[in-house]
């Protein structure tokens, strides 16, 4: 029965080691090539958002209750605009032994201290 198990991590935050970076940065498909959305006439929030939204599209009714919204090339799709396209900073990751944080050797060398001990 292990007891008292450590919990080793290493991390990068979203929040300390990436930035929001715009479509174009992260070459996103729908930035280049355009995208489509199809809804059911029952989604009047999100039509209505993309009414308001002032992107360039195209709308059609391709079958009864669905509706088609077809975005040109060269706007920020809903995911940018959102500010979901992140790029890393290159940031040395963050090393945690139960949640405190540890040198990369001192971590290195207490992980495989516990592995060892593990596998006895």
């Amino acid at each position: 029965m292990i007891r008292n198990a450590d919990h080793w991590r290493i991390v990068r935050p979203i929040s300390t080691h990436f930035q929001t970076v715009s479509c174009a940065e992260v070459n996103c498909p729908n930035y280049y090539n355009g995208w489509m959305t199809v809804l059911s006439a029952g989604h009047c929030d999100e039509m209505a958002f993309i009414r308001r939204s002032k992107l360039a599209y195209t709308e059609e009714q391709i079958e009864s209750g669905l509706i088609r919204f077809v975005f040109s090339p060269g706007q920020e799709c809903f995911e940018g605009q959102a500010g979901n396209h992140k790029s890393n900073l290159e940031r040395d990751p963050i090393f945690l032994k139960n949640r405190t944080i540890q040198e990369p050797e001192q971590w290195k060398d207490g992980i495989g201290e516990s592995l060892y001990r593990l596998g006895r």
